[in-house]
């Protein structure tokens, strides 16, 4: 399962091929990084919102 990160050129490819990546949530997880999110623990500003222990 599978997306790039926000719009690359003229279409967006989301990979959903396996049978592990057609639950809603995952499906759901993998547009959101189409549309451009990144995970949480990712972002510049992480510190300010999450704590790694």
């Amino acid at each position: 399962c599978w997306s790039y990160l926000g719009m690359i050129g003229g279409s967006q490819t989301v990979s959903l091929q396996s049978p592990g990546c057609m639950w809603s949530g995952v499906a759901a997880h993998e547009l959101m990084h189409a549309l451009g999110f990144v995970h949480e623990q990712s972002r510049s500003d992480r510190d300010h919102h999450v704590s790694i222990l």
